[in-house]
């Protein structure tokens, strides 16, 4: 028998069978260069198919059929020996049986939980839009002005559309409860931050690496951060990444206006769908905003906190342009910026112009601004990649990636 059809009988493939050929656990004679298969062969399929579903490993196999090869059965010695391999074998298999059992229960009491809290959703969800009383902290980029409203459509104090323009010729809109300027990045990106997110595909598609070092400066920030400081506060969110950090401060801080912004429209958009998904309860304001950070229409000295998420970094990466500044423009004195961004390692990178950039931004322009960083800290570092996304582009074997956070106080 050839060994396509010796594989056929078996119903394996062929490089299977050649497999167990160099491990000797098949011995077919060879014959000018082919193989052909006995009595003998097939006899030793047939135990190995046998044995492999007892839950005995491929070592565990080859050291029967080499024990049974060298030692025929001939007497009670060697027939004692091979029952005690089945014996234990069968502890093994019963022990992992009730281990098995163990994990069932506990799987089945998750479901239930999960089931219970499936049927016990709310059906309705929460729709955000623009509250009355922030309108006020909406100004013109170019002199300043309060934007003025019109041909609004409001419903419980909260605008859902309408059209915000400035005296000098400035113009943005309301659409669908979010604040949506001309010049905000309305091109696509990547599906899985589109309107639509599947997290099991972000989940699918990266590295569990990957996504680990990207939720490293909210967990940074987090420790750093009492909420309860934030009570009542302007607060200001730059392209929250990992999506958890919104919904962590809408249920913690109280009378606060928290304004959640990027200037990736759809990603904006996706992102307040998403939240409204949610049974977020809370007493402080809520406003999504996309526009460009260059450009940023809001009232200058009017927020306390600004927690920017790879923001900034990633806007320098896309526009090789820095808005540093007309962030800084619309803190406070003596408030605070929280910033993260990446740093690479090697100077062979494709983007390590922008990142360079970045890093000298944090050391030249702070000064210039007559900001101070009083914390900057290098978080974590992949060594190599095996990413299945864009991420490879700019992350080369070997290469590393850190994240430098510094805080800032005016």
């Amino acid at each position: 028998m050839k060994i396509g059809e010796f594989a056929e009988k078996y119903n394996l493939s062929t490089d299977t069978v050649r497999y167990y050929i160099d491990n000797g656990m098949i011995i077919p004679e060879k014959v000018h260069n082919r193989y052909h298969f006995d009595e003998t062969c097939e006899k030793s399929m047939d135990f190995i198919l046998q044995f492999k579903k007892m839950k005995f490993t491929i070592e565990e196999i080859k050291h029967i059929l080499t024990y049974m090869r060298m030692m025929p059965k001939t007497g009670k010695a060697e027939t004692e020996y091979l029952l005690s391999i089945i014996n234990n074998k069968i502890d093994q298999v019963a022990k992992e049986k009730e281990e098995y059992n163990i994990a069932l229960e506990e799987l089945e009491k998750i479901k239930k939980d999960y089931e219970k809290e499936i049927r016990d959703a709310k059906n309705e969800y929460k729709t955000y839009s623009i509250p009355i009383n922030v309108l006020h902290f909406l100004a013109c980029p170019k002199c300043q002005k309060p934007l003025k409203l019109n041909n609004a459509s409001i419903k419980n104090n909260k605008i859902e559309n309408g059209d915000l323009y400035c005296e000098c010729g400035y113009e943005a809109k309301i659409e669908n409860g979010m604040i949506v300027t001309e010049d905000s990045d309305k091109k696509s990106f990547h599906k899985s931050y589109g309107e639509e997110l599947s997290y099991k595909s972000v989940i699918d598609e990266n590295d569990s690496e990957y996504l680990s070092f990207l939720m490293a400066p909210s967990y940074w920030m987090e420790k750093r951060i009492n909420l309860k400081d934030l009570n009542g506060k302007n607060i200001l969110l730059a392209r929250p990444i990992g999506h958890e950090i919104p919904y962590k401060f809408i249920e913690n801080i109280e009378n606060a206006n928290i304004f959640i912004v990027d200037y990736q429209y759809l990603r904006m958009k996706g992102l307040k769908k998403r939240m409204e998904k949610t049974d977020l309860s809370s007493s402080s304001n809520v406003v999504f905003m996309a526009f460009d950070y260059l450009t940023i229409p809001l009232k200058h000295n009017s927020f306390d906190y600004i927690l920017d998420l790879s923001g900034m970094i990633n806007y320098v990466s896309n526009t090789n342009k820095s808005p540093l500044k007309n962030f800084y423009d619309i803190l406070k004195y003596n408030g605070y910026i929280f910033s993260t961004f990446f740093l690479k390692e090697s100077r062979d990178n494709i983007f390590v112009k922008e990142f360079n950039y970045l890093d000298k931004l944090y050391t030249r322009d702070f000064i210039d601004l007559e900001y101070s960083i009083f914390e900057k800290e290098d978080s974590a570092v992949i060594q190599g990649s095996n990413f299945k996304t864009e991420i490879d582009r700019f992350m080369k074997k070997n290469q590393g990636s850190i994240f430098l956070f510094s805080k800032v106080k005016k």
